[in-house]
C-alpha cells in the first residue's frame, strides 16, 4: 500500500523508456518523469517477490524475450493508472502505448502478483482482458485452477473472505473474538485483510500474556494507523550485533524482535531496497560456504580413501 502510494506520487504520467530482464525472475523499468529518471523493480521471486524503486539497476541478462516483448508493447508508453488490486499484494500499472496509429494506442497493463511461489509478472490488453505475455507461464500441468499463459484471459487470484482492516469498527472486532479462549496470530490472519503474519504477530506481542479483547482492539488500533501512508514509517530492524544482518522491514515500528536495531528511512522504497540488498549478500555468503564446504568434503572423502589404499599396500608390502 505504501509503495504504491510513493509510485503514484512519483510515476504517474511518465515515459516507459527501457525494459531489462535483471535475471530469470525479476525485471527493472526505467520510467522518465518531469526530467527525472526512476527505475522500477519488479521480482516475481518464489521466496522474494517485491515491488519498489532502485537507485540504479545492476546489469541484466544480455538476451531476454520478456524485456523485448514488454518494450514492444509499452515502449515509450505513458504511465496512466496505478492501484493495488483489494488489500493483496497485487499492482496494477496501466500504460498508454505510445503510437501514432490510433488502432494501437489500447492501454496495456502490467499486473505482478507478489504471492510467494505463486508470483508473476503479467502483461494484459485492457480492452480483451487477454494475457499478451508473462515471466512464468502456468499451464495446466502446474495448475488446475489458474492457467497463466498468452491468450487466455487474465483472472485475477481468488479473493479470500476477510474483513476490510480500515472499516472494521470495535464491535466487529470484540465479536469476532466472542468463545475464543485464546487468540493466536493465525485467527488475525485469517479474519483481516491486509495483515500479513508479521503484523498479526505484533498485534499478539503487544496485547500481552494474558491478553483480552481490549488490549487485543487496542494494539490493533496501534498497527493500523499506520495503514495510512501519511503516517508511514518506513524501517529495518537489524541485528545488534551484526547491523549487516537484516531481521525485518516494515511501515510501522515493530515489538516482537528485541535485540534489534531500528534504521529509518525517507521511504519505504528506501527501506525495502537496504533490506533485500542485506537478504541477497547473507544468502550468496551462504551459498559459498555451502560450495566450500561441498569441495573440502570431496578432498577430505578423496584424502582417507587414499590413507585406505596407503596402508594397505604398506600391509602388502
Amino acid at each position: 500500500r505504501h509503495v504504491i502510494h510513493e509510485f503514484r506520487d512519483t510515476l504517474l504520467g511518465g515515459t516507459i523508456r527501457h525494459v531489462e530482464q535483471l535475471n530469470p525472475t525479476a525485471i527493472a523499468i526505467k520510467i522518465s518523469q518531469a526530467n527525472q529518471t526512476h527505475y522500477v523493480l519488479m521480482s516475481s521471486h518464489a521466496v522474494h517477490a517485491r515491488t519498489h524503486l532502485i537507485e540504479r539497476p545492476p546489469k541484466g541478462q544480455k538476451q531476454s524475450y520478456f524485456a523485448e516483448f514488454l518494450m514492444t508493447h509499452i515502449g515509450r508508453g505513458t504511465i496512466s493508472d496505478i492501484e493495488q488490486i483489494g488489500w493483496d499484494r497485487v499492482l496494477k500499472i496501466t500504460i498508454r502505448p505510445h503510437s501514432d496509429d490510433p488502432v494501437e494506442t489500447v492501454p496495456r497493463a502490467i499486473i505482478a502478483e507478489f504471492m510467494g511461489k505463486h508470483s508473476n509478472i503479467i502483461l494484459t490488453d485492457e480492452s480483451t482482458g487477454k494475457i499478451l505475455q508473462s515471466i512464468k507461464h502456468i499451464d495446466e500441468s502446474m495448475s488446475r485452477h489458474r492457467e497463466i499463459l498468452p491468450g487466455l484471459t487474465y483472472i485475477p487470484p481468488p479473493q479470500q473472505e476477510k474483513l476490510d482492516p480500515l472499516a472494521l469498527d470495535h464491535a466487529t472486532f470484540i465479536s469476532l473474538l466472542e468463545g475464543l479462549s485464546e487468540v493466536d496470530w493465525r485467527f488475525l490472519f485469517n479474519q483481516i485483510d491486509g495483515l500479513s503474519p508479521m503484523l498479526a504477530k505484533e498485534i499478539i506481542y503487544r496485547a500481552g500474556e494474558p491478553s483480552g479483547s481490549e488490549q487485543l482492539w487496542h494494539a490493533y488500533q496501534e498497527i493500523i494507523a499506520h495503514f495510512d501512508p501519511a503516517h508511514s514509517i518506513p524501517q529495518v530492524l537489524v541485528n545488534r550485533k551484526d547491523r549487516n544482518d537484516s531481521v525485518a522491514v516494515s511501515a510501522s515500528p515493530l515489538h516482537q524482535f528485541p535485540g534489534t536495531d531500528k534504521l529509518s528511512f525517507d521511504t519505504m522504497s528506501g527501506a525495502l531496497s537496504f533490506y533485500y540488498e542485506t537478504v541477497a549478500i547473507r544468502e550468496t555468503i551462504q551459498s559459498e560456504r555451502h560450495a566450500l564446504n561441498q569441495a573440502l568434503e570431496k578432498l577430505m572423502d578423496a584424502v582417507d580413501r587414499k590413507i585406505v589404499s596407503l596402508h594397505q599396500d604398506l600391509a602388502n608390502a
